[in-house]
């Protein structure tokens, strides 16, 4: 059995206390875990960002936007096709949906046209865990290509594997299920995957010959 106290706003110099209590005299060990809600950094849109477009998570919240392997069908955000790394601005963070705590997670796709290193570096205002993963086994079979990395709020991390040509998806996430607000902001920059395939130019007529 879960409770929470999502919000209290406190005042400093202030001394407060924290009663626990078995409801209906139920006993028994319990753990209690105490977070600040204010972030120790804050994060703003840089220059040519792309966001998200997630709505923001909440206590009751079904996840089912670029959640990945954790919604049926799986959902993801694609990266935008370029040749230069691609930026993008999203919120996160943790929820209760049927007593169980649950943290919102964002899969972003990449496709890669040719053998590359892809890269991705995120800078979260909460806690993070980020890894670059290919599911092309399914979601019952998912192989890191770099490796689930836990990153302390406000540093910023950069993961990277050399892949074949693919799909690959990055995975970010609040590392922890309990005390991340749902508006805590993260950058993700993703180079590597420029969706290009091997093509040379031709004129219209020389393509319609090759149907003919």
């Amino acid at each position: 059995m879960r409770s929470e106290i999502p919000t209290a706003t406190l005042t400093a110099g202030n001394t407060y206390y924290i009663v626990v209590d078995g409801f209906g005299g139920a006993c028994g060990d319990y753990t209690l875990k105490i977070t600040p809600c204010s972030s120790a950094c804050t994060i703003s849109a840089p220059p040519g960002v792309t966001a998200e477009g997630e709505p923001m998570c909440a206590n009751g919240w079904l996840d089912t936007f670029n959640a990945g392997c954790n919604s049926t069908p799986p959902s993801w955000t694609d990266v935008p096709c370029s040749q230069a790394p691609v930026t993008l601005m999203g919120h996160y963070g943790d929820y209760i949906t049927n007593g169980v705590v649950y943290r919102d997670t964002d899969w972003y796709r990449i496709v890669a046209g040719q053998p590359t290193t892809l890269f991705a570096t995120i800078n979260s205002e909460v806690d993070a865990d980020i890894a670059i993963v290919d599911i092309s086994g399914g979601c019952g079979n998912v192989v890191e290509r770099a490796a689930l990395q836990s990153i302390s709020a406000c540093m910023s991390y950069t993961c990277s594997a050399t892949v074949p040509a693919g799909t690959y998806f990055v995975f970010v996430a609040p590392s922890d299920f309990v005390g991340a607000s749902c508006s805590s902001r993260y950058t993700l920059t993703v180079s590597g995957g420029s969706c290009s395939t091997a093509t040379r130019p031709r004129s219209w007529g020389s393509l319609k010959a090759l149907y003919r």
